[in-house]
């Protein structure tokens, strides 16, 4: 596995690049309301990615209802996933209902980190400036 492309000019990384990305992931949550599974480097190759496993309860239910008590969680991995984009350049390219899981502690789990993409600072700084355009054109 190797890389591929995703929207042109973000590059998605697969098993085989996963395993540096996710350490930069789990440095990047200092958050103890964000959960990341620690990597064993040792029991992981190109292909398999070894974590701890961590208890967890789906946050997305059958029906794709969610607890409006779980709310606050989808927001906390929304402003998470803003800031894999814009502050880290590290994104876990893959947060559906199956790799998100409300942690014990009641923190967010991020699992499965098989796909994760590298978002350039210049798409970063795009992304940024349209945020910004939106926002003046809808003030004014």
């Amino acid at each position: 596995m190797g890389e591929g492309s995703n929207s042109g000019s973000t590059s998605v990384r697969n098993d085989d690049n996963g395993k540096k990305d996710t350490k930069s992931m789990s440095s990047a949550s200092s958050s103890v309301r964000i959960l990341v599974p620690r990597l064993f480097k040792d029991l992981s190759s190109d292909r398999v990615i070894t974590m701890t496993w961590l208890e967890g309860e789906k946050l997305i239910g059958k029906d794709a209802s969610v607890s409006p008590a779980d709310l606050p969680l989808l927001q906390l991995g929304i402003e998470c996933s803003l800031s894999q984009i814009l502050e880290t350049g590290v994104l876990h390219a893959d947060p559906h209902g199956g790799n998100l899981l409300k942690g014990e502690n009641g923190g967010l789990i991020y699992l499965d980190f098989g796909l994760v993409a590298t978002v350039p600072l210049q798409v970063r700084y795009s992304v940024c400036g349209s945020f910004f355009h939106r926002t003046v054109n809808t003030a004014y």
